[in-house]
């Protein structure tokens, strides 16, 4: 009788290490599908946009719409509608994106969470583990400066801008005279441009800030619990 109930603790143990090895596997798993399911969605995108843009310049600049009346307007107008489609693929795709990696810091946390509970099991592992067993969430950082790091968020937010500066540069072009070209159609791309990127790092930064509120809540609440 003393042997069952004395063995009932180390297979309960057994349980939990077993739970524990599934939640860091699930999470590792979560992670990498999350990361290549970006990846994937942005460059199907860019490609797309690079293949469109691409006939649509060698139509206009062979002379594809020569036999449509006033050609050369409706080359304008077939751009801006092209870049104004391609523009909302291009914000509803930046939307994903920034879901993506959101979900990609929270199965971080996961993993976090699961080292923590081996350390906590074993002291001596946390000095062969590559990351840190307890790390705090961390707060992702965007900024209109330094959109030149490589992420795919800043990827989108500056292709959709040059995608925003294309539509209004056309758009200004199909209904302006020749001498107003230069003087309305590139300023005002550019400043459709620059709005596109505001808007679009505000909305990443407080979606990002959202995100940080509800982990660290969590995580505060977690060091409670364990201190308690």
């Amino acid at each position: 009788m003393d042997d069952a109930v004395s063995e009932k603790p180390e297979a309960s143990k057994v349980d939990v290490e077993a739970l524990m090895l599934r939640e860091y596997d699930y999470h590792a798993e979560a992670f990498q599908r999350s990361e290549e399911f970006g990846e994937k969605r942005v460059a199907s995108f860019l490609a797309v946009v690079t293949a469109v843009g691409a006939v649509l310049g060698f139509l206009l600049e062979g002379k594809g719409f020569e036999g449509v009346k006033d050609s050369e307007r409706f080359g304008y107008c077939a751009v801006a509608v092209t870049a104004f489609v391609a523009l909302i693929f291009g914000q509803l795709t930046l939307g994903r994106v920034i879901k993506r990696n959101i979900a990609s810091d929270e199965c971080k946390q996961g993993l976090a969470r699961a080292r923590a509970w081996f350390v906590d099991q074993d002291r001596s592992a946390e000095q062969y583990l590559r990351y840190p067993s307890r790390e705090p969430p961390k707060l992702r950082l965007i900024s209109v400066v330094k959109l030149d790091n490589g992420g795919w968020a800043e990827t989108m937010i500056v292709t959709n801008a040059l995608l925003g500066a294309t539509f209004a540069g056309a758009t200004f072009a199909a209904v302006c005279s020749s001498s107003q070209l230069t003087w309305v159609a590139v300023p005002a791309g550019g400043l459709v441009a620059m709005v596109l990127v505001y808007v679009n790092v505000e909305r990443a930064k407080k979606r990002y800030a959202d995100a940080y509120a509800d982990s660290k809540q969590a995580w505060d609440r977690k060091g409670v619990e364990t201190r308690e």
